[in-house]
């Protein structure tokens, strides 16, 4: 279980603790091991610093004189921020007051929650793959031919864990774990062919999230990942692969700009009706916001928007909610959201779930992405078992 608290408008997640029970039995040959993802990775017990809390770069105490400069006629600005900013800090202002309030009410839950807290002891293994084929093979017989390769071709095609217990396949030279019922599609957002395919023949989905790489200037310096213009998100064909009253779930930043254009372009472009909106704070283990709240350049929160597709009855129970966990450190590794909307799934036995633009597989659900299961690989693991 993912969800450790709730209260009438938001929820607190463990995901450090979700991966641990999704892993605590996985099947390596003949033998059964336990797995969890690094604790280093929740280790978040400080905030990052915010406006202004930077240390002074010279202590230096000597007089220098100034350097004469060519002077240059500037433009003043009739306001500090520009347009943009303007907005954004109007956004804010209007809902901080109840991502606070009801942050801290969770966040008591969070102070004295052991679970949520990174346990002492824990050893990080420098080499996962060599511990998993080196110590237990010498100790319990396990040869590494008793598991499973799979070409790159396969994965493509769509690979799948039918078990009711998490295994683990060779993909070239590397090992990955595959989470129970999962399955995965890779490859670029110009060819869903295989996604397609496999709706034609298994139904299409009721619910689907998707984290799109948007462009922004973090991502251009950083060079983490990949960024998508618009037009290429708007160009995926969802009606392909969503079923009647699908709900779509779509992580935005904070940048009004993107949040517009989702609302009032993507979604009416992708015949979805806006339902509502979730936000995701992000708090250290000890309960404090990664980020102050009145922090100019970073929000200690993200955004995310909720849609059904072609849906007949507006009246709809989703209401607005905040969603509380300690981030992992890992870019981009978004908490599980699937106890948190299953709710609005219950209209419909065994829903089909999607997550596009993926890089973890989740139990039971089908991922998609050209990097999907990038942190499947052992070396994101420890041993379970102590």
């Amino acid at each position: 279980m993912a969800i450790v608290d709730r209260v009438d408008g938001g929820y607190l997640l463990d995901h450090e603790l979700y991966l641990e029970q999704t892993y605590q039995s996985t099947v390596v040959g003949d033998l059964a091991i336990s797995y969890k993802f690094q604790a280093s990775y929740f280790d978040l017990n400080k905030p990052h610093l915010g406006d202004g809390q930077q240390a002074a770069v010279s202590d230096s105490t000597e007089y220098e004189p100034k350097k004469k400069r060519c002077r240059r006629r500037r433009h003043k600005r009739k306001s500090p921020f520009n347009h943009g900013e303007v907005e954004a800090r109007e956004y804010h202002d209007e809902i901080k007051d109840r991502l606070f309030a009801v942050t801290l009410r969770l966040c008591q839950t969070l102070k004295g929650n052991k679970s949520l807290k990174p346990s002492k002891g824990n050893e990080r293994l420098h080499d996962l793959k060599n511990a998993v084929f080196l110590q237990l093979s010498s100790d319990l017989g396990l040869h590494s031919n008793s598991i499973s390769s799979v070409s790159p071709s396969k994965l493509n095609a769509g690979l799948s864990n039918p078990c009711s217990y998490s295994s683990m396949i060779k993909i070239d030279d590397s090992f990955y774990l595959l989470p129970p019922h999962s399955k995965a599609f890779s490859s670029d957002v110009s060819d869903l062919s295989a996604l397609i395919k496999d709706c034609e023949l298994f139904g299409k989905y009721n619910c689907i999230v998707l984290d799109p790489p948007w462009e922004n200037k973090s991502v251009r310096r950083g060079h983490k990942y990949r960024s998508l213009p618009f037009d290429k998100i708007a160009s995926i064909p969802l009606h392909k692969l969503c079923a009647s009253e699908c709900l779509v779930v779509i992580w935005v930043t904070n940048k009004q700009k993107i949040m517009k254009w989702v609302r009032n372009v993507l979604f009416p472009r992708w015949n979805i009706c806006y339902l509502a909106q979730w936000h995701w704070v992000k708090v250290t283990t000890n309960g404090i916001p990664v980020f102050p709240w009145e922090s100019l350049h970073k929000k200690p929160y993200e955004t995310i928007f909720l849609g059904h597709y072609l849906c007949k009855n507006h009246q709809h129970s989703i209401k607005e909610n905040v969603i509380c966990s300690v981030p992992c450190m890992v870019h981009s590794h978004k908490p599980p959201l699937y106890e948190v909307i299953k709710n609005s799934l219950m209209e419909v036995a065994n829903p089909r779930c999607l997550e596009m633009f993926a890089r973890s597989l989740s139990p039971s659900w089908s991922s998609w992405g050209n990097e999907v299961v990038k942190l499947q690989n052992i070396s994101y693991f420890c041993d379970g078992s102590s």
